[in-house]
């Protein structure tokens, strides 16, 4: 376990945190910024973005941080809200390109005529994937991934076990991963839409 790790299951740092403790705050953003930002360029390949993104990511964990304290896995819980914002990101440049004028000389869209297209497929093969899960699964996933809420929420919104809702959630990401791999597009940019 890291030195950064470390710190973490350590309640009072994230309690002073979600108390307003700014300098707590600054703490856990010096020790995590690295690794998140890491995360967040793997899968937006853009330095400017992913500093747009990165701070995107850690002022959420400032509005919302009085779940800190409750939470098990902060790591996974910051990079879940980064890979979110990637998505956003991403939704807002395909969406940008589908409304630039169709005259722009063809030297300037070459690449991003080809990753435009890359994106579009994957956003297709993941809705594909989503679509295949069974009714209960699906309802799970998207309530997690589309409405952003905890497994422990969506079981007492649907009065199912949190441990059902965890393993749901779990085999809805390895069926969409299994999907994405038999059509070869197991890419970076879908392990932030997952």
């Amino acid at each position: 376990m890291s030195e950064a790790d470390k710190s973490y299951q350590n309640q009072d740092l994230l309690e002073r945190i979600a108390d307003g403790d700014e300098q707590s705050f600054s703490v856990l953003f010096r020790d995590l910024a690295p690794l998140i930002r890491a995360h967040i360029r793997c899968i937006i390949q853009n330095d400017e973005e992913t500093l747009e993104v990165l701070q995107e990511t850690f002022i959420r964990v400032w509005l919302h941080r009085d779940k800190l304290p409750h939470l098990t896995h902060l790591t996974a819980y910051i990079k879940q809200i980064a890979g979110r914002q990637c998505f956003t990101l991403l939704q807002k440049n395909a969406q940008y390109r589908r409304n630039m004028p169709t005259d722009i000389p063809e030297e300037a869209t070459g690449a991003d005529a080809e990753e435009m297209l890359s994106y579009k497929e994957a956003q297709q093969l993941l809705h594909e994937a989503v679509g295949a899960l069974p009714p209960q699964r699906k309802q799970i996933y998207l309530m997690s991934r589309s409405r952003g809420m905890t497994s422990a929420a969506i079981a007492a919104e649907l009065q199912l076990s949190h441990s059902y809702v965890r393993n749901a959630l779990s085999a809805a990401q390895n069926s969409i991963r299994e999907h994405l791999r038999k059509a070869g597009k197991y890419l970076p940019v879908l392990l932030c839409m997952l």
